[in-house]
């Protein structure tokens, strides 16, 4: 059986957004990360990535180099 793309550790930009947006609004690092399955250090990569380059920042490439659309 094929793994879905968060079972191989990847999120669509429409997933990181919403997790950044969450952290962003107050709620709490862990927390979020925790609910969203995934490390917080991943969270604050994101986090970082969206205030440095905004939405572009968490776009992805899937294996042939195409941009996630949102």
């Amino acid at each position: 059986m094929a793994k879905s793309k968060t079972e191989r550790g990847r999120f669509s930009s429409r997933k990181k957004m919403e997790v950044v947006l969450r952290v962003l609004r107050g709620e709490g690092l862990d927390l979020v990360s925790r609910e969203a399955g995934m490390t917080a250090a991943k969270v604050s990569e994101w986090r970082d990535q969206f205030v440095t380059s905004g939405q572009a920042g968490l776009k992805s490439r899937d294996a042939e180099g195409r941009d996630d659309e949102l």
